[in-house]
């Protein structure tokens, strides 16, 4: 069988967050099993125009809006050989329902971005991409095949006029992470975010609830990991400076992954401020280290977390409510250790290759119906 995935990214673009972390692990696995997978997305500068990896051929074309045009080039060129098409949705869509035969073709989509396009665009482009994303879906899109990961997705989806019959849920999956068993939690009060740094993740209000916190936990530590460039992380750098927390803010940039398992692991406590999400990966890499969440109430992180099992949902989306949630962690030992073994034993049920035999079967099931 010959996939095509269809996504403006690929799992090594900068740009790439748990989407392409989640296909990539996906499609590796049709691979291994005597699959083909060819998987277009755009190309930037310094990346290769096709290359191998993990058994997956990329191709790369265009920016972010001309892949669009490139996969419908390529598609019709090979479409003898290819028997299912992928169209992985994020904000933008390939619109293959207008080329691609139905019994080929199958849409992903991890969430409906909604009110992200308020904190990705300015206004008035920002309405128009709001607007035009639930045109799209709504009429478009609306008798598709559809996988997602969450029920928030799908019951978004839903209100959009999609037939539940029609909407997969598929199981997240998450990495095993090794650390050494003599790893020791930090012995003052410590939260990690790995989440990404970007507008709609709203990590001054992690910041914020430091600010609050600090108050009582004068030793609190506070470790952010991933990039240290770009307009975002210097506006945080600004409201660090601004509000004398450089005591209580480590940013350790990217790390290796076994350094960024033993920080995530010794951490008290790990957060989730999103717009929104379509689950919440980084949150399932901390559960299966033993790191309990707060995450606000938002699509996809209250799918990620077990309210008082594996984490927290804050009662309200505010700097104050996340420190109060934080604190309630902080103050109980045998809260967070229950939350802590609660979290690996939730994480440890996700698996990758569950994952991947659920979409195997899945498709399966479509293309012979």
């Amino acid at each position: 069988m010959h996939i095509l995935i269809l996504n403006r990214y690929d799992p090594y673009n900068v740009r790439a967050g748990g989407a392409e972390r989640f296909s990539g692990e996906i499609m590796s696995r049709f691979v291994k099993a005597g699959h083909v997978v060819t998987w277009i997305s755009s190309k930037p500068k310094e990346f290769r125009e096709a290359s191998i990896e993990d058994g997956i051929n990329y191709i790369r074309k265009g920016n972010r809006l001309s892949v669009i045009w490139h996969a419908l080039r390529y598609y019709l060129k090979n479409k003898s050989s290819i028997d299912i098409v992928v169209d992985e949705i994020h904000a933008l869509q390939f619109f293959t329902p207008l080329y691609v035969d139905k019994a080929k073709r199958v849409t992903l989509i991890h969430e409906v971005a909604g009110k992200i396009w308020l904190y990705m665009l300015p206004f008035p482009l920002s309405i128009i991409g709001l607007v035009m994303e639930q045109l799209v879906l709504r009429f478009i899109y609306r008798n598709e095949r559809i996988l997602t990961v969450s029920k928030s997705t799908a019951e978004e989806l839903i209100k959009l006029g999609i037939s539940e019959k029609n909407i997969a849920i598929v199981p997240e999956g998450t990495d095993q992470p090794i650390i050494p068993s003599n790893l020791q939690k930090t012995k003052y009060p410590s939260i990690v975010y790995f989440g990404g740094l970007r507008p709609l993740k709203r990590v001054e209000d992690q910041l914020r609830a430091i600010s609050i916190l600090r108050k009582k936990y004068p030793f609190i530590k506070y470790r952010v990991l991933g990039k240290t460039e770009g307009k975002y992380f210097h506006r945080i750098q600004k409201f660090v400076n601004k509000n004398h927390l450089k005591d209580n803010v480590q940013f350790l940039g990217y790390l290796s992954e076994q350094e960024k398992h033993i920080i995530v692991a010794e951490s008290w406590v790990t957060l989730s401020t999103s717009i929104k999400e379509g689950w919440g990966l980084a949150v399932l890499e901390s559960a299966a280290l033993g790191v309990p969440a707060v995450v606000y109430p938002v699509a996809g992180s209250v799918d990620a977390v077990i309210h008082y099992q594996t984490g927290l949902h804050t009662i309200d989306e505010s700097p104050e409510k996340l420190a109060l949630a934080i604190s309630r962690i902080f103050e109980d030992l045998k809260l967070r250790d229950n939350m802590s073994s609660s979290a690996k034993l939730f994480a440890n049920k996700l698996t990758w290759d569950n994952s991947y035999k659920f979409v195997n079967k899945q498709l399966q099931k479509w293309i012979r119906s």
